[in-house]
């Protein structure tokens, strides 16, 4: 049985509310596209959450300008504590049922927020939703060559082989970044938040959403615009391998509730 809703049942569910999460560290020149892309959804996020986790530019003095006056959203700064414990925070602050995390350099496509609403209301069990990212340069100009964009290319052709959505991660993680995953706040909380892992506390937490909840992969819709420059993890892993803390247990406890859009 599809588990599609008509337009009528769709129509009969609330809509999901959504808390946009961003943790900024040092990136002035990118935040305010950054909160462009969040101000500018086909579907409004209801609450957004920014942290500055100890900037030394003015990065958080642009956000707040960008987000003065909007009752839903707040600004906090916070002594340098790490990207895990940045996001943490953020969403311990928040209050939707739902978490969209927005790193301070990537911008999300105009239609994220509107497309996993209605995945949502389509899968309503659905735990983690990620989809296609795209992939752009530091001056904002797409990217369709270069070792980030071969590397989802990899990526994904892996995928399409095997089918094996979790050994495809752990492959390489074509799901690339925080910044493209919406999941529910309860999975957040079995999961413990992000955890202390440099380079891959997104990849771990990803498959401790594959291991304990319903994952949706949403590959056919662009979701977020992944930026490439000389700072960003991207670079510095140059598209390298991980499996986190809980990935290797993550890859036997398959579970049937993964989806590919």
């Amino acid at each position: 049985m599809s588990s599609v809703k008509t337009q009528d049942e769709a129509a009969s569910l609330p809509i999901p509310a959504i808390s946009v999460v961003v943790p900024l560290y040092n990136h002035a020149q990118y935040i305010e596209a950054a909160l462009d892309s969040v101000l500018s959804q086909t579907s409004p996020a209801d609450e957004i959450i920014l942290i500055d986790d100890g900037s030394s530019d003015n990065g958080f003095e642009l956000a707040q300008s960008r987000l003065a006056g909007l009752p839903h959203a707040k600004t906090y700064r916070q002594e340098n504590a790490g990207a895990h414990n940045t996001i943490n925070r953020a969403i311990g602050i928040s209050s939707g049922d739902y978490i969209a995390v927005l790193n301070s350099d990537d911008v999300f496509a105009p239609t994220k927020l509107e497309r996993c609403r209605a995945v949502i209301h389509e899968r309503p069990g659905v735990g983690l939703i990620a989809g296609n990212p795209g992939i752009m340069d530091d001056q904002s100009a797409r990217l369709n060559s270069g070792f980030v964009v071969d590397w989802l290319r990899r990526a994904r052709h892996f995928l399409e082989q095997t089918k094996l959505p979790q050994l495809a991660l752990l492959n390489e993680n074509f799901v690339a970044t925080t910044s493209n995953m919406v999941f529910t706040r309860g999975l957040w909380e079995e999961a413990g938040g992000f955890q202390p892992l440099r380079y891959c506390h997104d990849l771990d937490f990803l498959m401790f959403a594959c291991a304990h909840s319903a994952v949706f992969l949403d590959l056919e819709h662009e979701h977020v615009v992944y930026r490439v420059h000389d700072n960003n993890t991207g670079r510095s892993q140059q598209g390298a391998r991980g499996t986190g803390r809980r990935g290797c247990a993550g890859a036997v406890r398959v579970r049937s509730e993964f989806f590919l859009g």
